[in-house]
């Protein structure tokens, strides 16, 4: 029952501007199966109506093996993408279609890019974090929380250059 509610369906739904706007979600998932309403033959193809979601759920798995390469190293990121990879809820909403394979995705994204900004310090990096976590915001208000990951690298930032400032004065 959950699927169908992630569906456009003209004859009921009315104006698609109008039927984004009302929404309680982001209306990213309304895009996206609206994309392929004409694809699938109105959502008759199960596999070619899951699959942009099952994509989703595949590349998060990659860039959470990136994320977790970055901060612990090799062997922590494929021990802790296996992890990740069976966990229960990431298979789930990688073979349904709902907007939870996307927020994991670009949220994970907007984790990845921030990293990249902070080693490479450049803003091209920083933009591309913002822009995926809006996408993922777009999904679903949840995307929300995978700022807290990159608060917590601003914050240490911050208190690091706080610190150096302080020890250069005196």
């Amino acid at each position: 029952g959950d699927e169908i509610k992630a569906f456009f369906n003209p004859a009921e739904d009315g104006d698609y501007i109008q039927f984004l706007l009302d929404q309680r979600k982001g209306p990213n998932q309304f895009i996206v199966t609206g994309l392929l309403k004409g694809v699938t033959n109105n959502f008759d193809d199960y596999f070619l109506t899951r699959l942009p979601f099952a994509l989703a759920g595949i590349l998060s798995i990659y860039i959470f093996y990136l994320i977790v390469k970055k901060s612990f190293g090799d062997r922590v990121a494929l021990i802790s993408s296996v992890f990740f990879v069976t966990n229960g809820f990431l298979v789930a909403f990688s073979r349904i279609v709902q907007y939870q394979a996307f927020v994991i995705l670009f949220g994970l994204l907007g984790i990845y890019f921030y990293q990249l900004y902070r080693e490479n310090n450049k803003y091209k990096f920083i933009y591309l974090s913002f822009v995926s976590f809006a996408v993922s915001i777009l999904f679903h208000y949840d995307g929300v929380f995978f700022g807290i990951p990159v608060f917590i690298y601003f914050l240490q930032d911050y208190l690091k250059a706080r610190k150096e400032r302080i020890n250069s004065f005196f």
